[in-house]
């Protein structure tokens, strides 16, 4: 059931954010798809929690300077990220930016919040459309294999396994990536 829900947010979002009122964030976006998720498996009115970022916290704390870009709202990427242990050296929620990714305008706003060169910067990603937005900056890429994300189905628009274009990276794992990143 999360895995249908998500997915209906991330491709109303994605597909259909032109057609969102303006402040809206993910919050909306996933109330927006929560009744059409429940009606698919036959629910009703139930109430049900958002999933927990899957990061590894060996993949965060490898990193130099460790910040998430999320379309999340803030309060979601906090109490998420307190309870997998993660603490992030800053957070850039699109619902500060007023667009969601992948617009071009979020991949602009971690250089200039954090005050690094763009060529200082390595985002990872786990979904194509992210990766094909942060490709509009010149930012590196590190591209994470989640097959297990959407219980087997795949990606969200294209084949899990082929990140399109070529990241700088490719692991199977955050913590491959952590152990990429401390070599």
């Amino acid at each position: 059931v999360t895995y249908h829900w998500r997915n209906a947010a991330l491709t109303r979002m994605l597909k259909n954010s032109a057609d969102l009122s303006p402040g809206a964030n993910m919050d909306d976006v996933h109330q927006m798809t929560l009744d059409g998720t429940l009606e698919h498996f036959g629910l009703g009115d139930l109430e049900i929690p958002a999933c927990p970022m899957q990061v590894s916290v060996a993949a965060v704390e490898a990193a130099v300077y460790r910040f998430n870009a999320n379309n999340l709202v803030l309060a979601i990427i906090v109490n998420a990220s307190q309870h997998a242990g993660i603490g992030w050296d800053s957070v850039i929620s699109c619902e500060f930016l007023g667009v969601f990714k992948p617009h071009p305008t979020v991949y602009a706003a971690a250089p200039r919040y954090l005050q690094f060169a763009v060529e200082e910067i390595m985002m990872a990603v786990a979904h194509n459309f992210d990766l094909l937005g942060v490709h509009t900056s010149d930012m590196k890429t590190a591209f994470v294999r989640r097959t297990d994300e959407w219980e087997g189905e795949g990606d969200l628009f294209a084949p899990m396994n082929d990140p399109d274009p070529s990241p700088d990276i490719t692991v199977d794992s955050f913590q491959d990536l952590a152990d990429g990143l401390t070599q």
